[in-house]
């Protein structure tokens, strides 16, 4: 048996469970039903990452009518050294067209199974082509 004390509307709590034969830890955010003042909770897994992550490089990228785009420059991976910025779009890796967030996946995966420590890309920055080398 368990309880809870009284949280505030919009305050984030910690729910560890037992599930499959693993422990994880759920993020529930406490929210009031419009039509009752009861508390209720959603949950979101600390575990749901978004579908463009690419960690090897530290990019959560997107698809942009018909193209790659930078959404966002982790502050801890590789690409903020290297002038990347969100908006940019990726046009090449290792001289390979990138077409899709899966693209990029399997040529990052490619560059490492081949026992590569980093990838040449072409980025059009600002209307710009650069070329550039981003280790992992």
């Amino acid at each position: 048996m368990f309880g809870f004390n009284k949280k505030e509307e919009n305050e984030n709590i910690i729910l560890r469970i037992w599930r499959n034969n693993q422990i994880k830890d759920l993020t529930v955010k406490v929210t009031l039903r419009p039509e009752q003042p009861k508390q209720i909770a959603t949950t979101k897994t600390n575990e749901e990452k978004p579908t463009g992550l690419i960690d090897d490089l530290g990019l959560v990228i997107k698809e942009d009518n018909g193209k790659v785009v930078v959404d966002e420059v982790l502050a801890d991976g590789n690409a903020v050294n290297k002038g990347i910025k969100s908006g940019d779009e990726l046009q090449k890796i290792d001289n390979n067209y990138v077409v899709s967030i899966e693209d990029v996946k399997s040529f990052v995966d490619y560059a490492k199974h081949k026992g590569n420590n980093d990838i040449k890309m072409q980025v059009l920055s600002d209307n710009q082509p650069q070329e550039l080398s981003i280790g992992f």
